[in-house]
């Protein structure tokens, strides 16, 4: 068998780099939906980190509104705000010259597919 005029034969040249350019797109596909799936699984960590923040601010306007109205308010455990929720613990700051100085400490919670994100 020639190759065209030449007393060669062939020896497969061109299936081998055929083979190496298929193999580098290969692992350029694998490079870059490896990358696509970090980056859904960064956005989704931010977005639920924001939600849990945001929870918890409202959780911590929300004592301050009940501290307003009743310096007696002390707590909330598990407060439901749809599948989300928050837990308020209000404390006495001691050695403050105030004496209506208060500590609010807010925990914001949202479920995710592991457990539960906090802030």
């Amino acid at each position: 068998m020639c190759a065209y005029g030449t007393n060669r034969h062939p020896r497969g040249a061109a299936l081998i780099i055929a083979m190496l350019v298929m193999a580098v797109l290969l692992l350029a596909g694998t490079t870059f939906l490896t990358i696509s799936s970090t980056e859904n699984a960064i956005a989704l960590n931010e977005r639920v980190s924001a939600q849990a923040f945001l929870l918890a601010e409202a959780g911590l306007h929300k004592a301050i509104a009940q501290l307003n109205a009743s310096s007696s308010y002390s707590e909330e455990t598990n407060t439901s705000l749809g599948s989300r929720s928050f837990t308020t613990t209000v404390t006495t700051v001691a050695g403050c010259t105030f004496t209506s100085a208060r500590d609010v400490v807010v925990t914001g919670s949202v479920p995710v597919a592991r457990g539960q994100a906090q802030v």
